[in-house]
């Protein structure tokens, strides 16, 4: 880890540990398990950590290579509009299987979930590999230790204290 930008990695291995941990879950529910409330709180962490990350890198991160690398951070841009659509997705399922009547209803939703676990573990997991692989060398590329420190602190600076609290334990697991 040559510069603090590279401290995303992080973040970035705890969230496909996540990933990999729900989209287990879920797969134990579709088999009869009954992890539908672990289900719904992690997925709420989950998703308040990918959206102040995803917020952190388009404030931030994103504008700044853009002013050295025009047009390269667009397409990831575009990946947090995604991944936003696809937890929201995930959260009128969870709600549906919630209010869910029958056995069959619940086994369907059940299904849906675990393919929604899924999808989302695969786009976001790769959406992290493109940015270790492509942007943080870039970011080592055209910025300096200092710029990338000072670039580290804006994005942690609106990290909210109680949620600090929470992810650092999260990320060092």
């Amino acid at each position: 880890m040559s510069n603090a930008m590279n401290g995303f990695r992080y973040i970035h291995k705890a969230i496909r540990q996540e990933l990999d941990e729900m989209e287990a879950l879920a797969l134990a529910a579709l088999d009869g398990g009954a992890s539908d409330g672990r289900f719904g709180e992690r997925l709420a962490f989950l998703r308040s950590a990918v959206q102040v990350h995803a917020a952190g890198e388009d404030e931030v991160m994103y504008p700044a290579l853009d002013g050295r690398v025009p047009q390269v951070s667009r397409s990831y841009a575009l990946d947090h509009d995604y991944e936003e659509k696809t937890f929201e997705a995930m959260a009128v399922t969870l709600a549906e299987l919630g209010a869910a009547t029958t056995d069959e209803r619940r086994r369907m939703l059940h299904q849906h979930l675990y393919r929604q676990s899924v999808a989302l573990n695969a786009t976001l997991s790769l959406h992290i590999w493109k940015e270790e692989d492509q942007l943080l060398p870039l970011q080592d590329t055209h910025f300096s230790a200092a710029e990338q420190g000072a670039m580290a602190g804006k994005i942690i600076a609106h990290i909210p204290p109680p949620m600090m609290l929470a992810l650092v334990p999260w990320m060092l697991k």
